[in-house]
Parts: C-alpha cells; structure tokens; sequence
C-alpha cells in the first residue's frame, strides 16, 4: 500500500467503518494481500466493483463475505502473547 493512501486520515476512517467502508478500487486492492493485478483482477471475476456516480468503488463487506464464502477464512485475531502466571502450592506450616 502506497505511504500517501495508508497515511490518510481518510483512509483511516473508511477502516474504521470496517465492514460498512466504501472504497475506490485501488485502495481496495492494497488492503488485499495480493500483488497489485491479481487483486483487481479477484474484485472483477467476483463482481465486486460496484459504479457510485461514474467511479468504480468496492464494498469491503462484499469482500470479506466472498472471502468466507469462498472457504477462504480470514485471519483469526491475534492472541495475547501474556501467560497468565501459574502459582506453586507451597506448605505453610499450618498442619496440627
């Protein structure tokens, strides 16, 4: 993804939308993990790009749905790497 579009504000917000974010086309294809023509090429075959008022913009929704429906699960989300702290039992000296 170029550094101009991952450093927007804009972009920013349409990430934030998530599943709602409406995006042009080349900004669609850098959030997926594909080299550049192979991403556009995924979007045209599955009939994701949509025309809002003459340009061509992708639902991220539709994408994240295609993915799924396509068996291709997305990332889990990341676990926390923290262990919780597992506690030795120890005598204290109080038997009779």
């Amino acid at each position: 993804m170029s550094r101009s579009i991952a450093q927007s504000s804009r972009h920013n917000s349409r990430l934030r939308l998530g599943e709602a974010a409406v995006l042009p086309v080349p900004q669609a294809i850098a959030l997926l993990p594909l080299a550049d023509k192979e991403a556009k090429e995924w979007l045209e075959e599955n009939n994701l790009v949509h025309q809002l008022r003459g340009r061509r913009v992708v639902i991220w929704g539709d994408v994240l749905r295609q993915l799924t429906a396509a068996g291709e699960v997305p990332p889990p989300k990341p676990k926390s790497s923290r262990r919780k702290a597992s506690l030795r039992r120890v005598d204290l000296g109080g038997g009779a």
